[in-house]
C-alpha cells in the first residue's frame, strides 16, 4: 500500500537519470564544482533527497535508473568507483528498499565514443528497459561495493533539475523560414534529404534535443 510519503534518496558517480513506472523524476546529482581536467579526487559527493509518491501505485512498482560514467556537460570529475545509491524511505516507518545486490543491472551497448564525440545507435538499445513490463532475466545482479567515507556524501540544496518541452518560435530551413505552429507539418511534408536547420527560442535555455522519427 502507498505510504504517506516515499523518500528517494539517489546519487551516482557520476549522473544518473532517475524513472519510476517509467516517468522520469529527476537527473543529478549536481555538479560539485570541480575545474575541467581537475585530477584531484573531490572530497565530497552529492546527492538528492525528494518526495517520490505521486509516481508510486499500490501494487508492483519499478525504480529504474541510468547511470552515466560522465556529465553530459563538460566534467572529468569523478570518485573513481563508477555506482549507483539509491534508498526508498517512508516516515516515520523507515527504510523500504535500498541498493543491494537484488537489483538487477546492464550495459547499455547502444552508447559508443570517438575521439570527443559520443554516439547512439538505437538499434542497440532495449525497449522498454524503464517500463514495468521488462523481462530482466537476463540481466545480472548488481555488486556492493565497498563505500565507508564518513562525511563524504552531502545532502545537495541546489534545487532539483527539472524538465519541460520547449518549441521554438522559429525554425529556418537552408531556404525557407516558418513559425513555431507549422514547423512540424512543413517537416513531415519535406522529402527525405540531407538538410540543415536553426531553431531559434528566442532566448538561452539550457536543455536537450528530442526528436521523434517515423520511417
Amino acid at each position: 500500500k502507498l505510504p504517506a510519503k516515499a523518500i528517494i534518496s539517489i546519487t551516482a558517480d557520476v549522473s544518473y537519470r532517475l524513472y519510476i513506472n517509467g516517468n522520469f523524476v529527476n537527473q543529478g546529482p549536481s555538479n560539485i564544482g570541480s575545474d575541467y581536467l581537475d585530477t584531484v579526487p573531490p572530497t565530497h559527493w552529492f546527492y538528492y533527497t525528494l518526495d517520490v509518491k505521486k509516481y508510486l501505485h499500490e501494487g508492483l512498482n519499478l525504480i529504474a535508473v541510468e547511470v552515466f560514467g560522465h556529465f553530459r556537460e563538460i566534467s572529468e570529475t569523478t570518485s573513481g568507483k563508477g555506482m549507483l545509491i539509491c534508498d526508498l524511505d517512508t516516515l516515520p516507518n523507515g527504510n523500504i528498499i535500498g541498493t543491494d545486490t537484488s537489483w538487477k543491472c546492464n550495459i547499455d551497448t547502444s552508447f559508443s565514443k570517438s575521439g570527443s564525440n559520443y554516439y547512439q545507435n538505437a538499434n542497440f538499445e532495449q525497449v522498454g528497459w524503464n517500463e514495468i513490463s521488462l523481462d530482466d532475466s537476463l540481466w545480472e545482479n548488481a555488486s556492493v561495493k565497498e563505500f565507508a567515507k564518513d562525511g563524504y556524501l552531502i545532502n545537495s540544496e541546489i534545487p532539483v533539475p527539472m524538465r519541460y518541452a520547449v518549441k521554438p518560435t522559429k525554425i529556418w530551413f537552408s531556404d525557407r523560414d516558418t513559425t513555431a505552429e507549422k514547423y512540424e507539418s512543413l517537416i513531415s511534408d519535406m522529402p527525405y534529404r540531407k538538410t540543415g536547420f536553426v531553431l531559434d527560442y528566442g532566448k538561452n535555455l539550457t536543455g536537450y534535443y528530442g526528436f521523434e522519427v517515423i520511417a
